[in-house]
């Protein structure tokens, strides 16, 4: 069996577990990056946690706790401040996130450059998946998301901000969970709005963001942006107009 229907195998059974069973699949979960996984929710600690393993290793961590997040949902509520640890430690690296397929039955141990990028890219995606499950959670709300989030990944939303690349970039859907929370939205600070508007030439999925942020009122953080979301959105009339006239 592919290592991605074992997971979701182990998953189903131990989704029938009580939250205090489950302490242990946990622990053993993040055993080769802390024994202490209470200790995991300090950035430091996690960042060192990570720089220490194998960006194999960390790929495998970050794929297997997005699976967790989908399957044990609310279970695992009291571990999402470590498993955001990792994942933003996971995620700051050096080179800028694309958004691309992962191979989630690469079994392959060997370290390469595409791997460290599909780690990148897990982590970003078991984020984005955290941050939707457990937006308005308590344990979330005590926690600087800001801080946590923004500033550790700053380089990041600035390469988007320069226009980022075609397509969706991974980092791109974490901002617009945020956008979408009602809870969340305070958190989406103006490294965000720069990153949003600096994808819309060449995102149609950034502009539809915009355009929600616009929709309900919110556009005080876009009147710096203003000119860049209005000539990308006169870019996406003209391709509609160009498209329905060839159509005739």
């Amino acid at each position: 069996a592919s290592p991605s229907l074992r997971r979701a195998t182990i998953l189903a059974f131990l989704a029938a577990l009580d939250q205090e069973e489950l302490d242990e699949f946990i622990r053993l979960m993040f055993r080769a990056f802390s024994e202490d996984v209470d200790a995991l929710e300090d950035a430091d600690t996690a960042k060192k946690a990570v720089s220490i393993n194998s960006p194999a290793r960390v790929l495998g961590l970050c794929t297997l706790l997005r699976a967790v997040v989908a399957k044990l949902g609310f279970k695992v509520e009291k571990r999402a401040p470590a498993i955001l640890s990792v994942c933003v430690a996971a995620a700051a690296g050096d080179s800028i996130v694309e958004d691309e397929d992962i191979d989630e039955d690469d079994d392959n141990d060997e370290d390469s450059p595409a791997k460290q990028k599909r780690r990148r890219v897990a982590a970003l995606q078991c984020l984005r998946d955290l941050l939707e499950r457990f937006a308005a959670s308590q344990v979330l709300g005590e926690m600087d998301l800001v801080a946590r989030l923004w500033t550790p990944l700053s380089d990041h939303l600035a390469a988007l901000s320069r226009g980022g690349a075609d397509g969706t970039p991974a980092l791109l859907k974490v901002v617009a969970v945020c956008c979408r929370s009602d809870a969340l939205r305070p958190i989406v600070d103006e490294r965000c709005i720069a990153a949003l508007a600096g994808c819309c030439p060449r995102s149609s999925f950034a502009l539809e963001e915009v355009c929600h942020l616009l929709i309900i009122e919110d556009d005080a953080k876009l009147e710096a942006h203003s000119s860049l979301i209005i000539k990308a959105l006169g870019g996406q009339l003209s391709k509609g107009t160009h498209t329905q006239l060839q159509r005739r």
